[in-house]
């Protein structure tokens, strides 16, 4: 009986030792994964593009135009620090779960939803139904057709006019946050493994 106790207790206490393991490891884990996806969003050409607002944008050459001015967005808005601030938060990145199972470390990190960046700002202004405009982004930016470049309307780098400009219809797609969340993902769980290993 007394065997089977000490036993118990034995178990017990290795068991919680893993868990504070995993714990700190988890924590680890997150902290390594929320900082190399704030830097994979600050290095992305689009990111440099739109906080720079720069003049000759290299995802169109007709018009000769900002991205930044495309968009539309207010002149005195900064985009990228807005999207970094939300990311930073409760509502951007997050872990829901790490385990071992059978040996196996198991962990799983989620970025945010179209709706959770809506909701907290990171819209188009004036336009784009309220969507996210990363999401915009990722789905083709529309108007390019009838972008005329100017130190005028709300980005001070031009406007829609009512008719075609250029027959060049819409941007196409950016490959912009999915991909840079998918790699983040990877780097968590692989920092996860490598933590509890160490």
């Amino acid at each position: 009986m007394a065997k089977n106790n000490f036993f118990k207790t034995m178990k017990r206490a290795a068991t919680k030792k893993v868990q504070e393991i995993l714990k700190k490891a988890t924590n680890d884990a997150y902290v390594e994964s929320r900082n190399y996806l704030r830097q994979e969003i600050l290095n992305h050409p689009l990111s440099i593009e739109i906080a720079t607002q720069n003049e000759s944008s290299s995802y169109f050459s007709i018009p000769k135009g900002s991205i930044f001015g495309l968009m539309g967005f207010r002149a005195s808005r900064k985009p990228i620090s807005e999207l970094i601030v939300f990311l930073d938060s409760g509502k951007g990145l997050r872990y829901i779960s790490s385990k071992i199972a059978s040996s196996n470390v198991i962990g799983k990190l989620i970025g945010p939803s179209d709706k959770d960046m809506s909701s907290s700002g990171l819209t188009l202004d004036g336009w784009g139904d309220g969507r996210a405009w990363p999401e915009v982004v990722e789905q083709g930016i529309p108007g390019l057709s009838n972008y005329f470049v100017s130190k005028y309307g709300r980005s001070e780098k031009g406007f829609q006019s009512s008719k075609t400009l250029n027959p060049v219809g819409d941007l196409d797609k950016i490959q912009y946050l999915s991909p840079i969340f998918r790699r983040t993902e990877k780097k968590f769980i692989d920092t996860l493994k490598r933590k509890v290993a160490s």
